[in-house]
């Protein structure tokens, strides 16, 4: 089906400028990470999730039946309103249902918006908004303060039958929350909680019943809103059903690495704290959920849940568990994200995963997904055999092997787990010689030389190869920071596969450094720029290997850092084949030139690098290019704005992402303006990009497009119809001589329509425009809809 795709979408272009990309064709994983969901009750025996995510797609709605006890998902679908053509992006965090009219609520960029699942559009309800929650139809929001250092204000009203708000007060706070705070209701009191998280956390109890608030209401701050621990970022906070209060926490940056997440209970309002670790398997540390979910079983026993912990007994020290623990389907390991408890079912969870949306039964031991409509991939890295046959993705939820992608039907593997590891993956490496062997890195670097296949000294196809980070296998030496360590790069000589080379960075102001192996990845040396002993040194920001005059060459890319001497934006370091290496900074870049990404020529004699100069002087984005023959660089200045984030090149062009647009520009000119080749819908972010046909690697998973000149519809295509649609143009209903299966794309590659066994379709309720439907037996057709 792969070719049949790309071949529809090679005709949508037809209404797109010459020398563009074609829609793009989803490879096997795309979506977005849930971020937040709230479910509302529909009916006597149904009930309605509302999702927001890290796609274009902002918001998705899934209706859920019960019957006899069993829940019936339905699949699930992007709200028209807040689609990947609305602008809102990865920026919805706050979700609320109203279950009278079954409307969802969001916030956006400071606006709070209310739409019908069903409708076109959305309305504006309110601006200038941090944070915001309904109960039953009361509607409470905290508001900006009207300059940059004013307090913050609680404004509230309620929600008729239409879903119209009616202000009914506000009141001035006496704090100025750093983001948005966390606002629970305590529910036996009935009185709101503000919390902000960090170190020395911040709570404020507004002490009225939220259904009744006025502005003489009392306000006061918590003495102790958490438990004192410098080594604990408080993140998450709750109150259970017997009114105690609950927060989580994960460890800071630069905590000691046996520093475990923990969580705390008060049941004197924060007078005294229990504290304990989550202790769940694997490494300590991680992030706690952003919330927490209780049962409503009994004052005395009850469950709670947070991120991927759930504790049966009311969170006490050493009753925590790891949700899915008997049972994970296809990968859908929960993360630490938002969980719902099902309102019509206290043992039905439904939980974020690193596919997507998962659902946890049976006291939390089984986790399911229920992704029909909503896949969540977010790509980082690709690296491919040169015969394009097999290729390995780094992904935010583990990595994936796609085998005999070049056929019309490439097998995509599950999400897989190195040695159990969830972290986000960011790199990956091929052996040149040998494509079985492959090095995958998030903080850590894994190696598999049997293509992921289990063997006897790697049960599950992967070794641990190297850890730099404090508590790891070479932590003792390089003591980099269990949180905020990346692999940036990973290149493996095409001369020799035992030499190896990592690029690292570390967020914050610390720096990361460039490490090698000369035996496979068995031993790590580093190898330091400015640094005097080994440890933390540059940020290294991407590594390429290539052969030159019988050598193995790797360039280094490096983040610009203009207070230090003897710092440049590029290295060139040759391996003598003995161990022994010479390093040469590339004259053309200083100390205030960031190289951000780096790639090479199909025919491995070019050298591209995205450069961005903190300097007022100089234009500051460029693509430079090295003829490696000749050592000398050019360059193309643009494109103008944002650090462009990826960086390819193919027939004779150059393509460069910079935010959610692709840009081209031909190779082998150094002047001309930069062609937008394609723009994702506002909110996408592409992270990598890869030429065999353009694969882009985004926020929201894999694409891939079609780079052509003057795209038109291929006459062997034209002559083979032999049932054509009419009429055309069509204005109510579109015909065809013979039954089948159809689907019909808008130009921008998105599904409108889709129906089954079928000899004509209803297409009045389409925008005017130019349309493509397919089918088994009709084809490929353009048609327009006047």
């Amino acid at each position: 089906m792969r070719h049949v795709y790309s071949l529809i979408l090679g005709l949508s272009s037809l209404a797109v400028s010459a020398q563009t990309l074609s829609a793009p064709i989803p490879q096997g994983v795309y979506g977005g990470r849930v971020l937040a969901m709230d479910q509302i009750v529909t009916g006597p025996s149904a009930s309605r999730l509302y999702f927001s995510t890290e796609s274009a797609n902002s918001l998705f709605y899934m209706d859920i039946r019960y019957s006899s006890g069993y829940a019936i998902y339905d699949s699930v679908h992007p709200v028209p309103a807040a689609d990947w053509d609305d602008g809102y992006g990865s920026g919805v965090h706050a979700v609320q249902g109203f279950e009278t009219t079954g409307e969802a609520f969001f916030l956006a960029n400071g606006t709070i918006y209310k739409v019908d699942p069903f409708a076109s559009s959305a309305t504006s309800v309110l601006n200038m908004a941090k944070n915001f929650i309904i109960e039953t139809n009361t509607f409470v929001a905290v508001l900006n303060g009207m300059t940059p250092t004013s307090n913050d204000s609680l404004v509230w009203g309620t929600l008729n039958t239409s879903g119209g708000l009616t202000n009914s007060g506000g009141m001035g706070l006496t704090h100025q929350f750093n983001g948005a705070p966390k606002m629970i209701v305590d529910p036996l009191t009935n009185h709101l909680y503000l919390f902000e998280g960090g170190t020395t956390p911040y709570q404020m109890k507004i002490a009225a019943n939220i259904h009744s608030l006025s502005s003489g209401a009392s306000i006061s701050s918590a003495v102790n809103p958490a438990p004192v621990d410098p080594n604990i970022e408080w993140i998450t906070f709750g109150i259970s059903p017997t009114g105690d209060w609950y927060v989580a926490g994960a460890p800071v940056f630069g905590a000691p690495p046996s520093t475990d997440k923990k969580i705390a209970i008060s049941s004197d309002n924060g007078l005294t704290w229990n504290t304990s670790d989550f202790a769940l398997p694997g490494p300590p540390g991680g992030t706690p959920g952003p919330n927490f979910a209780f049962t409503a079983v009994g004052a005395v026993r009850y469950a709670v849940y947070c991120g991927v912990a759930f504790s049966d007994s009311i969170g006490a020290p050493g009753s925590w568990r790891e949700i899915g623990r008997a049972y994970t389907g296809n990968n859908n390991r929960a993360n630490d994200g938002v969980v719902v408890i099902d309102m019509y079912n206290q043992g039905t969870t439904f939980i974020t995963t690193n596919v997507g949306l998962g659902v946890s039964t049976y006291a939390a031991d089984t986790v399911k997904g229920a992704n029909l409509g909503l896949t969540a991939v977010q790509v980082n890295g690709i690296d491919m055999t040169d015969s394009y046959a097999t290729g390995w993705f780094a992904s935010k939820s583990g990595i994936r092997k796609v085998s005999a992608y070049k056929s019309s039907t490439p097998l995509w593997s599950d999400p897989i787990f190195p040695r159990g590891d969830g972290s986000p993956y960011y790199s990956v490496a091929i052996d040149p010689s040998d494509s079985l062997t492959v090095y995958v890195g998030n903080g850590r670097i894994y190696k598999t030389e049997s293509g992921g296949a289990p063997t006897s000294s790697a049960p599950d196809g992967w070794t641990l190869v190297f850890d730099p980070m404090m508590g790891g296998t070479h932590g003792g030496t390089y003591n980099f920071p269990r949180i905020g360590t990346r692999v940036t790069g990973l290149a493996v000589s095409p001369l020799d596969p035992n030499i190896v080379y990592a690029t690292y960075t570390l967020e914050n102001t610390d720096d990361g450094g460039i490490f090698v192996s000369t035996d496979g990845g068995v031993t790590w040396t580093q190898e330091m720029i400015v640094a005097g002993a080994p440890g933390m040194d540059v940020d290294a920001t991407d590594v390429v290997a290539v052969e030159e005059s019988g050598k193995s060459v790797f360039y280094v890319s490096l983040a610009s850092n203009p207070m230090t001497s003897g710092y440049y934006g590029i290295y060139r370091i040759e391996e003598s084949g003995s161990g022994s290496r010479t390093k040469t900074a590339e004259s053309a870049f200083g100390a205030t030139d960031g190289i951000y990404k780096l790639s090479l020529t199909s025919g491995r004699d070019s050298l591209l690098a995205v450069y961005r100069t903190s300097s007022a002087i100089n234009p500051p984005n460029r693509i430079y290019v090295k003829d490696i023959a000749s050592s000398t660089w050019s360059y193309i200045v643009g494109p103008t704005g944002a650090v462009p984030t990826a960086l390819t090149s193919g027939d004779g062009y150059i393509f460069t992402a910079r935010d959610h647009e692709i840009y081209s520009h031909p190779i082998d000119s150094a002047v001309g303006s930069w062609t937008l080749a394609y723009s994702y819908p506002v909110g996408t972010k592409i992270n990598v990009l890869y030429y065999d046909e353009l694969l882009v690697g985004a926020g929201t998973g894999l694409y891939a497009h079609d780079w052509s000149g003057s795209i038109g519809l291929p006459e062997s295509i034209a002559k083979s119809r032999a049932f054509p649609v009419y009429p055309v143009p069509s204005s109510n209903s579109l015909y065809w001589d013979v039954r089948d299966d159809v689907t019909i794309f808008d130009i921008h590659g998105k599904i409108h329509l889709s129906e089954e066994e079928v000899d004509h379709i209803d297409v009045s309720q389409l925008p005017k425009g130019i349309y493509i439907i397919q089918g088994e037996r009709i084809g490929i057709q353009r048609f327009v809809i006047q």
